[in-house]
């Protein structure tokens, strides 16, 4: 048996990339729809379930990282400019931000 794959960042295609960006950066807009008493219901329940598959997918990381990592991965930040680098060394930093990717990349079945 083989173990689960784990795709780096950089072995996914960009325009992949791009769109787990793009997810990740319209996080806290879709926060703000969600709890405005007059969104459409439909889109509502649309944007709680792809928050609730990013979420899902942050919970390998502390949960005190998860709104960083949320931040970095929409900003495209690296370590370097990231807040959580006080907290956390390059290589695992980029090793979780890669897994945290791949894994909204699948959740929302983009590759």
């Amino acid at each position: 048996m083989g173990r689960n794959r784990i795709f780096m960042s950089e072995q996914l295609p960009k325009s992949v990339r791009e769109l787990v960006t793009l997810f990740c950066a319209d996080y806290w807009r879709r926060v703000r729809y969600i709890n405005d008493d007059r969104s459409n219901p439909e889109i509502v329940e649309k944007y709680k379930e792809i928050n609730e598959k990013i979420d899902k997918c942050l919970e390998i990381v502390e949960p005190a990282l998860r709104k960083q990592y949320l931040l970095d991965i929409g900003e495209g930040r690296g370590w370097e400019k990231s807040p959580s680098s006080l907290s956390i060394s390059k290589r695992p930093y980029y090793y979780r931000k890669a897994q945290i990717i791949s894994n909204i990349a699948k959740a929302l079945r983009l590759f």
